[in-house]
C-alpha cells in the first residue's frame, strides 16, 4: 500500500498552491496609469480620462439633447485631431424573436487613411469600434464613454507616429443601448463598412477591473496570432469565447458578426453593481481599466494597420494567458491528442495501481462516490444558503445587480465549500486508502474533460493541462519517490494558476446568485489535489472552515445596509389607460423600500400588468387619474394584393413622448414590417414571424409610419403606449441612500400612457 505524503511535503505543497492562487488573482489587475506627460506615440489613460470627463457628466440617452452635445463634442475632438468626420443619420430597426425596436440614431464615423489607401479611401481598413450613448439612469463613463475617450487617444497616438499601411476607420455608434442600432445602420447602410477587415469593439458591464478579451468570431486563429503578438498586457482564454456565444448578451460586436466580420471584443466587468447608476461616473472608473484598454486599441490598431487584411479568418484556435503576460495559442486539432494522451495515462496508472493491489476496484467506487457527493452537496448548499439569505429583509438585492458586499459572500461560500468537502472525503478516508480517493477524482475529472471536449473543445485546455500535471503527481502517490513533494506542487501551482482566475471571476461575472458554479469549479480544484490537503486536513478542519462561513456570513450582514456611496436602487412608473381611466403605480424593485412605499404600500403582492408589461410580474397599486392625451394612430393605407394585407400606420404621441410602444395580441405573423421605410434587421426573416412587441425611442414630434404586411385575412388588434421620461405630482424626494434605477425595460421611471386600437381583416 503507497504511503501518504509527509506531513512536511504536503504543507509545502499547500503553501505553493496557496501562493500561485494568490498570484493568479494579483495577475488580474490591470496595468497602471500612465500619465499625461507620456511621450506622444504612447497610450495615456490621463489623456482618454479628459475626454470622457467632457461627455460623462449627465446622461445622454439617444435622441436626447445631452446626447446631441455629446455628439458636437466629439466631432470637434476629431476635427482637433486633423479628421473630416461625418454623422450617419439614419433610422436603426432591429428584430429578435418576437421583439422589434427602432430610433433615429446619429453614428460618428471618421476615417485615418493608411499609406495604401491614401487618396481613394476604399483600401482595407481596421475598425475600432465603441458607442457614445449612454442609458438614461447615468452618465455613462464606464458603458461606454471610456470607449470615446480610448478611440480619440489611439487616434491621437497613431498620427504622432508613422503612418500605417491600412486605413483606421473610428466609429462612434449610437443607440447601442437600445439593441446595436447604431451597429446595424452602420452595417447595412454606411459604404465604409464593405472596407473593413477587422472589427475591434470596446464594452463595459462595470466601472473596474480587467479589461478581457472575451469574445471573437468563427474563424479566429489569424486574430489571436495578431493579438497574441501585439497585445503589451493580455487577459484572453478561449472559455470566455465558448461560454459568452452561447449567452443571449449582445454587444455591438453581435451585429458585425452576424454579417460575417472578423472582430475581437474588449470588455470589464468589475464594480457591476454600478452599471446603469448614477454611479457609473469617472469618479468611480478605473484609470488603469483605460490604460488597459487603450493598450488593445493602440497596439492592435498598428499591428492591424500595417497586416495584410486579404486574409482574417483561419481555423479557430485553443489559447490562453499565462504569467509573463504571454498569450499560449495552439490549434484546435490538437484538443483530442492530448485528452487521449491523458486518457491513456490515466488508464495506464490506474491498471498498475490495480495491478500491484495499490488501488482497489471498490475503493475507486468509493472514491466517485465520494467526488459526487462533494460536487452535489457543495454547490447545492451555497445556492440553498443565498435563498435563505435573500429572505432576510437586510439582504440587499435589485433587479440584476449584485450586493455591494459581494466578498463576504464569496469568500463565505468558498469557507463553506472547504468545510463540506472536506468532511465528505475525511468521512470516505476512514474506509477509502488516499490512492483510491485520488485516483478516482482523476477518472471524474476525465469524464468532465471528455464531455467538454464534445460540448466545448476551445475550453478543455483549462481541464486538460492541470490534469496531465496532476498525473505526474499521482504517479509518486502510487510509487513514492523523493520527488513527490516536487511533483504535488507542481500540480497545485499549475491547477491553482489556472482555476483560481475562474472561480474569481464567475462570482464576478454572474454575480453571487450564481456562486454555487463556482463552488462546483472549487469542488474540482479540491479533488485534483486531494493528495496535497488530505493529510493536513484532519478532523478538524470541517468545523475550522465551516466557523470561518459563519464569521464571514455576519460581517456580510454588518455591512449589508445601504449608504449614499452604495444606494439601494428603487424606482416607480406611472400608468394610464386612456379608455377606462384606470392608472397604476408600478415598480419592479424586489425588496421593500420605504421611498416606493408612497406609492406603493410595502408587501404589495406582484402581479401581471396586461397592456402595459405582458411579459412580467409587477408590484403596483392604484393611482389618481391624470388628463393625459392618448397616443395616436391611424390607418394611413390597407391594401389587399395576391391574398396579402398591406396595413400602413401612423403613430405619435399626442404629448410629444419621445417613447412609442405597440403591443401586438395575440403576436402577428408578419411578412414583412417596416419602419419609416427601413425593413428589420437582426434574425433572419422568415416567410412568416412573429411580432409581439415594437418599441421605437427618441420619436420625433411628427410620429413614425409602420407598415406590416401579412395575410389577407389578418385582424390586427394592437396595444398603443407612449412613454416619457418621469412621473407625474408631487412626492418625497429619493433620501441619498436611494438611487434611480431601470424599472422594467423599456421603461425607466416614465409616464406611461395606453390605448387600444383595431383594424379588423377587411
Amino acid at each position: 500500500m503507497p504511503e501518504s505524503p509527509s506531513a512536511r511535503g504536503a504543507v509545502i505543497a499547500l503553501l505553493a498552491t496557496a501562493l500561485a492562487a494568490a498570484f493568479s488573482l494579483f495577475s488580474l489587475r490591470p496595468p497602471a496609469p500612465v500619465p499625461a506627460s507620456a511621450p506622444a506615440g504612447d497610450f495615456s489613460s490621463d489623456r482618454a480620462m479628459d475626454h470622457v470627463r467632457r461627455i460623462a457628466v449627465v446622461p445622454h440617452p439617444t435622441g436626447s439633447p445631452a446626447n446631441a452635445a455629446v455628439r458636437e463634442y466629439i466631432l470637434s475632438a476629431f476635427r482637433g485631431y486633423g479628421l473630416d468626420p461625418q454623422v450617419q443619420e439614419t433610422v436603426g430597426v432591429w428584430r429578435g424573436g418576437r421583439y422589434a425596436s427602432g430610433a433615429m440614431v446619429r453614428n460618428i464615423v471618421a476615417r485615418l487613411s493608411g499609406l495604401r489607401g491614401a487618396g481613394s479611401q476604399h483600401g482595407k481598413a481596421v475598425l475600432l469600434v465603441g458607442h457614445y450613448d449612454s442609458v438614461p439612469t447615468g452618465p455613462g463613463a464606464g458603458d461606454d464613454g471610456h470607449s470615446v475617450g480610448v478611440l480619440l487617444e489611439t487616434l491621437r497616438a497613431l498620427r504622432a507616429g508613422p503612418a500605417l499601411t491600412n486605413d483606421v476607420i473610428f466609429l462612434l455608434t449610437d443607440g447601442e443601448e437600445i439593441d446595436m442600432l447604431g451597429a446595424a445602420a452602420f452595417v447595412n447602410e454606411h459604404p465604409w463598412a464593405a472596407d473593413a477587415a477587422v472589427v475591434l469593439n470596446f464594452e463595459a458591464r462595470g466601472t473596474g477591473g480587467p479589461a478581457h478579451m472575451f469574445e471573437t468570431s468563427e474563424g479566429n486563429g489569424w486574430l489571436i496570432r495578431q493579438f497574441a503578438q501585439a497585445a503589451p498586457y493580455p487577459r484572453t482564454d478561449s472559455v470566455s469565447y465558448e461560454v459568452y456565444r452561447r449567452l443571449p448578451n449582445d454587444t455591438d460586436l453581435t451585429v458585425f458578426k452576424r454579417h460575417g466580420y472578423s472582430g475581437l471584443n474588449f470588455a470589464f466587468i468589475d464594480n457591476v453593481f454600478f452599471y446603469h447608476t448614477a454611479f457609473d461616473d469617472v469618479a468611480h472608473l478605473g484609470r488603469g481599466t483605460v490604460q488597459q484598454q487603450g493598450s488593445y486599441a493602440l497596439s492592435l490598431a498598428r499591428q492591424f494597420g500595417n497586416a495584410d487584411l486579404s486574409q482574417t479568418k483561419a481555423p479557430d484556435v485553443v489559447y490562453f494567458t499565462v504569467p509573463g503576460r504571454r498569450v499560449v495559442v495552439y490549434s484546435k486539432a490538437l484538443v483530442w491528442p492530448l485528452t487521449l494522451l491523458a486518457a491513456v495515462v490515466l488508464a495506464a496508472m490506474i491498471a498498475a495501481g490495480l495491478r500491484r493491489r495499490s488501488l482497489t476496484i471498490w475503493g475507486l467506487l468509493r472514491g466517485l462516490l465520494a467526488f459526487v457527493l462533494a460536487a452535489i452537496a457543495a454547490p447545492a448548499a451555497v445556492k440553498g444558503l443565498w435563498w435563505v439569505i435573500g429572505r432576510f429583509p437586510w439582504q440587499p438585492s435589485s433587479t440584476f445587480i449584485q450586493p455591494y458586499n459581494w466578498r463576504w459572500y464569496e469568500w463565505a461560500f468558498i469557507a463553506l465549500t472547504v468545510a463540506i468537502v472536506t468532511a465528505v472525503y475525511g468521512w470516505f478516508r476512514r474506509r477509502t486508502s488516499l490512492a483510491d480517493l485520488a485516483a478516482a477524482a482523476l477518472v471524474a475529472w476525465m469524464v468532465i474533460l471528455l464531455a467538454t471536449c464534445i460540448v466545448a473543445p476551445l475550453a478543455s485546455y483549462l481541464l486538460t493541462w492541470p490534469l496531465l500535471v496532476a498525473l505526474l503527481a499521482f504517479w509518486t502517490v502510487l510509487a513514492p519517490s523523493k520527488w513527490q513533494t516536487v511533483c504535488l506542487s507542481l500540480a497545485g501551482v499549475v491547477a491553482a494558476w489556472m482555476l483560481t482566475p475562474y472561480i474569481h471571476m464567475l462570482f464576478v461575472a454572474l454575480t453571487v446568485a450564481a456562486g454555487w458554479l463556482s463552488m462546483a469549479l472549487l469542488v474540482m480544484l479540491l479533488g485534483l489535489l486531494l493528495p496535497a490537503w488530505i493529510f493536513a486536513a484532519g478532523k478538524r478542519l470541517p468545523i475550522a472552515a465551516a466557523v470561518v462561513c459563519i464569521l464571514l456570513l455576519g460581517g456580510a450582514a454588518l455591512t449589508a445596509g445601504f449608504t449614499p456611496q452604495h444606494p439601494r436602487p428603487a424606482a416607480v412608473c406611472y400608468a394610464l389607460d386612456s379608455a377606462s381611466g384606470r392608472a397604476l403605480w408600478f415598480s419592479d424593485t424586489l425588496t421593500s423600500d420605504p421611498w416606493i412605499a408612497q406609492f406603493i404600500p410595502e408587501n404589495s403582492p406582484r402581479a401581471p400588468l396586461p397592456g402595459f408589461l405582458p411579459f412580467s410580474d409587477v408590484r403596483q397599486a392604484a393611482a389618481p387619474a391624470l388628463a393625459l392625451a392618448a397616443p395616436e394612430i391611424e390607418i394611413l393605407d390597407d391594401k389587399q394584393l395576391n391574398g396579402s394585407r398591406s396595413l400602413t400606420l401612423h403613430v405619435r404621441s399626442a404629448r410629444q413622448a419621445p417613447g412609442l410602444v405597440l403591443i401586438a395580441d395575440p403576436p402577428l405573423s408578419v411578412r414583412g414590417f417596416t419602419v419609416n421605410g427601413r425593413p428589420l434587421n437582426g434574425d433572419p426573416v422568415s416567410a412568416n414571424f412573429l411580432i409581439k412587441y415594437f418599441v421605437y425611442r427618441a420619436a420625433p414630434p411628427e410620429g413614425i409610419q409602420v407598415q406590416i404586411d401579412l395575410a389577407a385575412s389578418t385582424p390586427v388588434h394592437l396595444r398603443v403606449l407612449d412613454s416619457s421620461d418621469g412621473i407625474p405630482g408631487t412626492h418625497q424626494p429619493r433620501p441619498p441612500n436611494v438611487m434611480r434605477a431601470i424599472v422594467y425595460w423599456p421603461y425607466n421611471e416614465t409616464t406611461v400612457v395606453g390605448r387600444d386600437f383595431d383594424a379588423p381583416a377587411r
